[in-house]
């Protein structure tokens, strides 16, 4: 090849890269595909979740732990404990009964108030008498604790020993009372008998009151025959006596459910011309401290919901029929007034609790 021949060539060959080489420059390299941007932890959820068919829910937790302010035995306990396979059953969760007692229940009060963590984990089984004495007595403020809603209630009356037969009814004790001062007698701790005490007091109605510490003093020295008549909530005095062993003459409540099975006191009181009993009536109930229906009102409410669920189950309803106790469990909406009017009246007559 002569020399202009490879000239003319070469000469192409370097137009040609160089056109091909813009073309390559002016083309856009396609984009990598972006990277999926990184999942958003998810935070706990600060009220109960939806679970899989998007209406059932579902409690945060593995455990809910029951705060017992008594020792093992007595009614609070012996209730909570036939109640948490049934709460289990409706919560989906085990339930564990912790109990925590002295200090007449404030040791447990104050536990939970200071120690439990407020989100639903720790709950107390509580006796609001107790509890209002103990607010009364400056431990804590009413407001520091919310009901759950209440599950069974305690309603006093008076009874009659059978010795003492010849007191036919509710009014002719009272006749007999005010026609024999100081004959009658009672045994006399605080609470409600302390109450029912003072009212008659203040209808110069009087009795012979017999000091007791508490306990079951109260019922044996009843049982025995050594007083005459005795107040104390119907259903503790069911669960544990033989019914045919007294008889009722009066229930001390008009909130009573056995209003059509005995004679309401006030009726009598009222037909006398006497001044009438507040509203003796007592409740074991569900409570937590306040923060948490202040921090999770919907989980508050969700777990209110089971524990009403639970405490209406028709095999524990039946189960606590044959102890003698009346279950009537009540959302706190439900009890919320009722409660304070109690707590009302332990005020007015603080000193005899």
């Amino acid at each position: 090849m002569n020399k202009k021949l490879l000239t003319i060539f070469l000469i192409t060959i370097l137009v040609l890269s160089v056109i091909i080489s813009g073309c390559t420059q002016n083309e856009q390299a396609p984009e990598p595909e972006q990277a999926p941007e990184p999942e958003q932890a998810l935070e706990p959820s600060d009220e109960p979740t939806a679970s899989g068919n998007g209406d059932a829910k579902e409690f945060p937790f593995d455990k809910l732990t029951v705060v017992i302010p008594y020792g093992a035995g007595g009614t609070n306990d012996r209730q909570a404990r036939a109640l948490a396979p049934y709460i289990e059953k409706t919560l989906g969760v085990r339930v564990e009964i912790e109990n925590r007692s002295g200090g007449g229940t404030t040791v447990g009060y104050h536990s939970h108030k200071d120690s439990d963590p407020a989100d639903g984990s720790y709950i107390m089984f509580g006796h609001h008498t107790s509890f209002c004495k103990q607010v009364v007595a400056g431990e804590y403020e009413y407001e520091e604790f919310d009901s759950l809603g209440s599950m069974s209630t305690g309603h006093p009356v008076i009874m009659v020993n059978p010795k003492h037969n010849d007191i036919k009814d509710f009014k002719e004790f009272l006749e007999l009372v005010e026609a024999n001062p100081n004959e009658y007698s009672q045994p006399v701790g605080a609470g409600w008998s302390a109450v029912f005490d003072i009212i008659l007091n203040e209808n110069d109605l009087t009795t012979r009151a017999v000091p007791v510490d508490g306990g079951s003093d109260d019922r044996v020295m009843f049982m025995a025959g050594d007083v005459d008549y005795y107040v104390s909530d119907y259903e503790s005095n069911v669960a544990i006596l033989d019914p045919s062993d007294y008889r009722v003459l009066a229930v001390l409540s008009e909130v009573s459910p056995y209003s059509d099975q005995f004679t309401i006191a006030n009726d009598v009181m009222n037909e006398l011309g006497y001044s009438t009993f507040p509203n003796m009536a007592t409740a074991r109930y569900f409570q937590v401290k306040s923060e948490f229906k202040d921090e999770y009102p919907l989980r508050f409410e969700y777990l209110s919901e089971k524990l009403m669920e639970a405490g209406k189950d028709p095999n524990f309803q039946q189960l606590m029929e044959e102890a003698g106790y009346v279950f009537d469990p009540k959302s706190p909406e439900e009890v919320e007034d009722v409660l304070y009017e109690y707590y009302e009246s332990i005020l007015e007559y603080k000193d005899a609790f």
